[in-house]
C-alpha cells in the first residue's frame, strides 16, 4: 500500500529469444493508494488482459502504453475510486478485431480521463 512504479518496458523481442512460457503480462492486486507511471506493455499473450488491476482501490494510473496484448489491454476487476489518465491502448495485430482497450468488472468510482484507444470499452462494472 501507498507505493508507486514507473517507468518499466516489458515487450516480447526476439532477438532475447522467448520461450513460449513469457506471457508479459503485469497484475496488481489487493493494493491500496498506489500509483502507477510510464509503463510500457507491448504483445502480451495468454493473459487476461496486458495491465490487470484486481480488488484495488484509490490507485492512479497515468501515461501507460499497451499495445497488441491479447483479450484486453486493461482490466479493471473490483477496481474503486481510482484514476486511469493519459494512457495510450491499442491492439493493431488485426485491424478488424482488436482487443477490447479497458474491461471493467464490478467495482466503482473511477476516472477514466483522455486516454487514446482502439476497439471498444467494456465497463459493466463502472
Amino acid at each position: 500500500n501507498g507505493k508507486g512504479v514507473g517507468s518499466n518496458v516489458m515487450e516480447r523481442n526476439p532477438l532475447y529469444g522467448y520461450t513460449v512460457e513469457a506471457k508479459n503480462g503485469v497484475v496488481f492486486r489487493g493494493c491500496r493508494d498506489c500509483s502507477i507511471n510510464g509503463l510500457h506493455l507491448h504483445n502480451v499473450r495468454e493473459c487476461d488482459a496486458g495491465l490487470i488491476l484486481d480488488n484495488c482501490q484509490r490507485l492512479h494510473v497515468s501515461n501507460c502504453t499497451l499495445l497488441d496484448c491479447e483479450n484486453a489491454g486493461l482490466l479493471l476487476n473490483n477496481v474503486r475510486d481510482s484514476r486511469i489518465a493519459d494512457c495510450f491502448i491499442r491492439d493493431d495485430r488485426d485491424p478488424l478485431h482488436p482487443s477490447t482497450p479497458i474491461r471493467a468488472i464490478a467495482g466503482g468510482g473511477t476516472k477514466l480521463i483522455d486516454n487514446t484507444f482502439t476497439g471498444e470499452l467494456d465497463l459493466a462494472g463502472d
